[in-house]
């Protein structure tokens, strides 16, 4: 813990660096990609990105992007729903939303509860990365200190679980579990197959 929160802190600090090289590699790089058609309708250059970040910081820069129509929302970017822009439809392929500079060790799978499976590329770093935030903002906020709620997915999603065994090492305990009200016999299912899972989690 203790040297991961210097390079936290190290990344924090260069975070618009960081972005514009995302911007530059990876969304600016093949004129196919969603967000490149749209910087070109709206006319925002990279060097207007560069110059914005360097002048008006992150934050400006990001809502400056979202109001020139620069921005993709989540059911778009899951496929739920289609991109329009200027009265057009824009086709967008999921391959054109992969970061081809992750370095992937294994590949997850989204369950697919709400749209198609999606593969997802992980890196042993990102799980160390968030382990670490979470760490710093729990002891922040001193959550240990009080009662909290934790709004998890249900089977067959696995990260409601990973999430529990991460409070675990956090100190945090789980006392009860509950599901979302429908289906009796499918509730009661989600809880079983939830508390067994987590009674025989290592945490």
């Amino acid at each position: 813990m203790a040297t991961t929160i210097p390079t936290l802190r190290v990344l924090l600090r260069h975070r618009g660096g960081r972005f514009l090289s995302v911007l530059r590699q990876v969304v600016l790089a093949r004129s196919s990609r969603p967000l490149r058609q749209m910087s070109t309708e709206a006319q925002c250059s990279y060097g207007d990105v560069d110059s914005s970040v360097a002048k008006q910081g992150l934050e400006s820069t990001v809502e400056m992007l979202r109001a020139a129509g620069v921005f993709l929302p989540w059911e778009t970017f899951k496929g739920r729903k289609p991109i329009v822009r200027g009265g057009r439809h824009n086709p967008a392929p999921a391959a054109d939303f992969v970061n081809r500079r992750v370095s992937a060790v294994w590949h997850k799978q989204t369950s697919g509860s709400t749209s198609k499976l999606t593969l997802v590329p992980k890196h042993p770093a990102h799980s160390l990365h968030r382990e670490c935030y979470y760490s710093m903002a729990s002891s922040q906020f001193v959550v240990r200190e009080q009662r909290w709620i934790s709004m998890s997915p249900i089977p067959p999603s696995a990260s409601g679980i990973t999430r529990h065994i991460w409070n675990g090492r956090r100190g945090f305990k789980v006392h009860r579990c509950y599901a979302v009200p429908g289906n009796r016999a499918e509730s009661r299912n989600h809880r079983v197959v939830t508390s067994d899972l987590l009674s025989g989690c290592c945490i």
